[in-house]
Order: structure tokens, then sequence, then C-alpha cells
């Protein structure tokens, strides 16, 4: 299929199988489940998608789309509605909401309608603080992982690949969606803001969800406040589930 991850689960993990886990305790799959086993099991096929990459230059790069593309089309294929998807542009090892507004407002969200949240891989929720280009294979530590089911309010999190999977096998999997999102869509369009540059708008459209969601503002304080029209406030309203707008409207 293209932009797809593939008709079946390629990605499986046997627990014994040392060649596929990555370090020793704490495992991810203690925190986060695998999206397989979701579906299999769910009755309300709902998700939401988080998109993350680690800075600007892979924004630019059309990063996004290796993760959002293939995952909407995947979804997509096997019946599952996916209500919103949400992207950043951060670290994965900080702790502070403010530096991760749009996995603060995808846990709202997820809350508000009762759905897990899906990305790719377990290090686009989490990665160790002591994580760096030259020591990419350090796990998460236990506290590191409480962190995040504290910050994510025990939501369910599920991942694509197999939450376990080993650092350098997910990477392999990355490098093929890469090649395979940009070879058949020649990577991520332009988008072009009259106001403000890209990570600007995104930390905007980050505050307008969570001035509605957690402080009920209307449309137009919002717009007033972040000097947006509220025309954009709108759209960026509209995708979050209907049955939360309901609750706040």
């Amino acid at each position: 299929m293209q932009n797809g991850l593939g008709s079946d689960w390629p990605q499986r993990v046997d627990p014994n199988d040392a060649a596929f886990i990555a370090g020793s305790s704490p495992k991810a799959s203690e925190f986060i489940g695998y999206f397989p086993e979701w579906y299999q099991t769910a009755t309300d096929r709902r998700i939401l998608l988080l998109c993350r990459v680690s800075g600007r230059e892979q924004e630019r790069s059309g990063n996004f789309d290796n993760y959002e593309i293939p995952l909407q089309n995947e979804m997509s294929r096997r019946g599952v509605r996916v209500i919103a998807t949400l992207s950043e542009a951060t670290s994965g090892w900080v702790t502070k909401d403010a530096h991760r507004p749009m996995l603060k407002a995808a846990v709202a969200i997820a809350i508000a309608s009762q759905t897990p949240i899906l990305a790719f891989s377990t290090d686009r929720f989490i990665r160790s603080r002591a994580y760096k280009n030259t020591a990419q294979d350090i796990l998460p530590t236990l506290k590191e992982y409480q962190m995040l089911r504290e910050r994510t309010q025990n939501v369910t999190l599920l991942t694509w690949l197999h939450p376990d999977l080993d650092s350098r096998r997910v990477r392999g999997e990355e490098i093929k969606l890469g090649h395979d999102v940009k070879g058949n869509v020649g990577g991520r369009p332009t988008k072009v803001s009259d106001e403000v540059d890209k990570e600007v708008r995104r930390q905007k459209k980050a505050q307008a969800i969570e001035f509605r969601c957690e402080e009920g503002l209307s449309l137009g304080k919002i717009a007033k406040q972040l000097g947006i029209p509220k025309s954009t406030i709108q759209r960026w309203v509209n995708e979050i589930p209907r049955s939360y707008r309901a609750e706040i409207d």
C-alpha cells in the first residue's frame, strides 16, 4: 500500500527474543500499549494521533508527514476514526508542559473523548533525559516512565511499532517511512502563513486550544488575545472532538 505501514503487523515482538527487546526493566510495554492488541479487542475504534519531531529543522524537512500520512492511511484502511491529529516539534525528554503544549492538548482531548493516543513508536512519547546523538540507545528510567504516566493522566497510550522494539529497529523503520512518503508524495508541501512562522503558529494553536478547553474563553477573546483571525481560531477549535466541544460551548 502506498504511504502505508504494511498489510500485516510486521513489527510484532516475541517477549523472549532478546534481539528485539531494548534494554532491561522497566519495559516500555509496562506503560504503553501496542496498537494491534488494542485493535483486536476495541469496540469503539477511535484514536487520536500524536506526531513528534525533535526540532524545527526536522519540521522544515517535512518529517511530520513521515508519521502522519502512513498512520492516517492505516487507520482509514482499518476503519479506525482519527478524531484529531496533533503535531509537535520538541525534544522527547522535556518534562515541562510548557515545552510540550500539544501533548498536553492531546491529553485533554483524549480524556474528554475517552480515546487513546497513538504515536508511531515509544520515542515519540518519551526519551531518556540522558539521550544524545552519541548515546541513542539509552532507555528512560522507571521514574521517567512514571512521570510520563502522570503528565498524561493515565490516558491510554499506544504505539504502532511494538513499544519494546529495539531503538535500532525503530530507526530503520523511520528511515523506510521517510523514503516511502517523500518518494510517493514529493515531500511535505510548504504552508505559507501571512502572520507568523510555523513554530510560533504551532505554539499559538496550542494556546488557543488550551484557552478554549481549559478556560472556556470565547473565540473572539482568544483571537484578540493571540492576534489571530477569529476564522483561524474557529478552524482550530473544529479539530477538537465534537463531544468535547459540546461540553465547553
